[in-house]
């Protein structure tokens, strides 16, 4: 354990949803319309994240629990780099497409939640974290537009993507964090304004 076990950090908030929900429409568009605000994500375009997208989009393959890995080696370097999360929040509001709870959905499909669990465990969290919950067959339809699928984007992965959310929600809202769910099957401007009410 060390001291930033469950520690929240100010001005940080994280969007998460399965994809095609609109996490990066609406972590943008909070960034862009609210002052003093940035956009960040993970994976990030770090070395390690180029990597990672490498591996997402079928050009490298790799076993699953080492992607694990590099999500959280790739997570310390976006929070502790110069220019980072830590430093960036002292300063301005910092919008995240994706953190610790797509790590929980994501690699817990093919890693053992212990595992990402203890990978995660030393992180700080956001100050809110936000659930785009979309259905599974509207976020399909979004993904068929597609030409090019990453390695979820796939009906079975989402079904279980999505179960692994609600029950990351419930864990993590019991350790302490502040996670809003979102109703995902509304407009965009609506889905900000709900999350706007939240901030």
């Amino acid at each position: 354990m060390t001291e930033n076990e469950n520690k929240v950090i100010p001005n940080f908030f994280a969007i998460e949803g399965l994809d095609g929900a609109g996490t990066t429409t609406q972590a943008k568009k909070l960034a862009a319309e609210l002052p003093n605000s940035i956009f960040t994500c993970e994976p990030t375009d770090s070395e390690i994240g180029k990597l990672i997208r490498n591996i997402l989009s079928h050009r490298l393959l790799i076993d699953k629990i080492t992607l694990a890995y590099l999500f959280a080696a790739d997570r310390s370097c976006h929070l502790y780099s110069n220019g980072g999360i830590i430093e960036q929040s002292k300063k301005q509001k910092i919008f995240c497409d994706r953190y610790i709870l797509s790590s929980f959905a994501y690699q817990g499909i093919d890693v053992n939640e212990e595992i990402i669990l203890n990978l995660n465990k030393n992180f700080p969290i956001p100050q809110v974290t936000f659930f785009i919950d979309t259905p599974v067959d509207i976020c399909m339809q979004r993904l068929e537009k597609r030409s090019n699928r990453e390695i979820y984007e796939f009906r079975e992965s989402q079904q279980k993507i999505r179960v692994n959310y609600l029950k990351g929600i419930e864990l993590f809202k019991n350790a302490g964090w502040n996670i809003h769910i979102v109703d995902g099957t509304k407009a965009i401007t609506e889905i900000f304004t709900d999350i706007f009410k939240h901030l």
